[in-house]
């Protein structure tokens, strides 16, 4: 349970945002996503794929009877503007080819210093 809460725990301010959309199934696919995109780091196959704790968790805190993401439009146009509306609330961006070189090159310097420390 604590697991759930450090990752999935959805602030004022998130269910405010996740609110501001239309329907339950809509604002339940909406509040996974923008949970589910920092903890993973990238866009789940389909909400489906999340455990079943996570969605249960998550249904709960918007006032949910039940678990509402098998009836998300996962394949539509509204999804892909949800997905821009969530990027844009909580920041989450793909990585560029300049993210991936700074982390390289931390490790090689870390690297180079672990080798000639070792002498």
């Amino acid at each position: 349970h604590e697991e759930l809460v450090e990752h999935f725990l959805v602030t004022p301010s998130e269910l405010h945002f996740v609110l501001s959309f239309r329907g339950e199934a809509n604002r339940c696919g909406v509040a996974l996503l923008l949970k589910v995109l920092p903890y993973l780091g990238y866009v789940p196959e389909r909400l489906g794929n999340i455990p079943h704790a996570v969605r249960a968790f998550m249904t709960g805190q918007l006032g949910f009877l039940w678990d509402r993401s098998d009836d998300y439009p996962w394949y539509t146009n509204t999804r892909d503007y949800q997905l821009a509306q969530v990027r844009k609330f909580s920041g989450w961006r793909f990585l560029t080819a300049q993210d991936k070189l700074e982390p390289e090159e931390w490790l090689r310097r870390e690297a180079a210093y672990e080798s000639q420390s070792a002498f």
